[in-house]
């Protein structure tokens, strides 16, 4: 399917359970909300307001109610460079994001500053030849704390979609993400992920399942 297509199908809802699921609204061929509910509740909520020219200019984020506002600064490339965050309606923000890319506009590292000259953390991206974010690197006071390892199958990943709104390593990927190995402070734990597809290559079902494989957890994929 050619990559043009891939916005024909767009995400409504993963769901777990009628208590656990995640939720998309558009309006005018733009998300403008997602919502995650756990146990009935929701748990985080993102609103996107977006300027004349179509692109991102804020995200509202509540999680289980505290409010972080988000605003987008882009570069002279039309990528965003930029977030400057909020708490509440607070005008001064406590601190800031800032994007990086390689020579292919990729995102390969997103540092998070609490003040003006002070680098709390940063995450780096490494991929392969498919585009998948195929290694993560997370570092707090610049100290590596936590490394992460990728595998993909070959079909279409929806969040995808969302790659220049929701600047999230799920969404960077073309692909599904199939095997995940975390080391951190000395140990090393494995996820798995399988998938049933439709004929367009859009997964239907997932299934998360521990290394052992003692522990699963399954979600159906609904789209509009």
């Amino acid at each position: 399917m050619p990559e043009n297509e891939l916005v024909s199908k767009r995400l409504s809802k993963i769901v777990q359970d009628e208590q656990n699921y995640s939720a998309f609204y558009y309006e005018d061929n733009r998300l403008i909300k997602y919502e995650q509910i756990i146990n009935s509740e929701i748990s985080t909520s993102i609103e996107f307001e977006y300027g004349d020219d179509g692109k991102l200019q804020h995200e509202l984020h509540y999680n289980y109610g505290t409010p972080i506002l988000k605003k987008f600064i882009y570069d002279s490339n039309g990528r965003l460079d930029k977030q400057d965050l909020y708490i509440g309606s607070d005008s001064t923000p406590y601190g800031y994001l800032k994007f990086i890319y390689d020579d292919q506009n990729r995102l390969i590292k997103k540092e998070q500053y609490l003040t003006q000259d002070s680098l709390f953390y940063y995450i780096e991206y490494d991929y392969d030849n498919a585009d998948n974010v195929v290694e993560i690197r997370e570092f707090y006071s610049n100290k590596l704390t936590s490394r992460h390892i990728m595998q993909y199958d070959d079909k279409i990943n929806p969040w995808h979609n969302f790659k220049d709104i929701l600047y999230e390593p799920a969404t960077q990927s073309k692909n599904n993400i199939i095997n995940k190995v975390t080391t951190s402070e000395g140990s090393s734990n494995g996820i798995g992920f399988t998938y049933t597809y439709d004929p367009d290559g859009f997964p239907l079902t997932e299934t998360i399942f521990t290394g052992d494989g003692k522990h699963s957890l399954s979600m159906t994929y609904q789209y509009e």
